[in-house]
């Protein structure tokens, strides 16, 4: 019981030490308004990065996205000016790595891709404007080895 009693203690004081990330605008726009602002753990006297969000003139966000070692890891997001989505997707080690998905400026889907360490691999589907899937292209290793127009 006591040993239960010490396991979950620490996984309690695990989950409460989780990291704490502090907010530091480092630029604006001649106006004030912020344009870009860089995040770190709280009480990181070097100030290394770990997540950063960037933004238009008008308010909304152009892009966010974490660091690890100084380079782009997991979820980045792309913003259109208006604020809608522009594209998705992770990355590991700065290089595009797995699902990202394109939009429209209205919202709508462009094109689905895939991406393996920076290169283009698996399957890329294209859409018109309706959503409408229009064309299949098949990466292996960074080249295209089928396209297909859809109906």
């Amino acid at each position: 019981m006591y040993k239960l009693f010490i396991l979950l203690f620490v996984c309690f004081e695990l989950i409460a030490c989780k990291i704490k990330l502090v907010d530091e605008v480092v630029k604006t726009y001649p106006d004030g308004k912020k344009a870009m602002v860089n995040m770190y753990e709280e009480g990181d006297s070097t100030k290394v990065v770990k997540r950063q969000i960037k933004y238009y003139q008008n308010g909304n966000i152009e892009v966010e996205g974490d660091f690890e070692n100084g380079k782009r890891t997991g979820k980045w997001t792309y913003y259109y000016d208006s604020g809608n989505k522009w594209s998705e997707g992770t990355f590991e080690n700065d290089l595009s790595n797995g699902k990202f998905t394109v939009w429209y400026k209205d919202g709508k889907i462009n094109y689905k891709s895939e991406y393996n360490k920076g290169q283009p691999d698996g399957k890329w589907t294209f859409y018109d404007e309706k959503e409408k899937p229009i064309k299949e292209v098949v990466f292996e290793k960074g080249n295209k080895k089928s396209e297909k127009k859809l109906d």
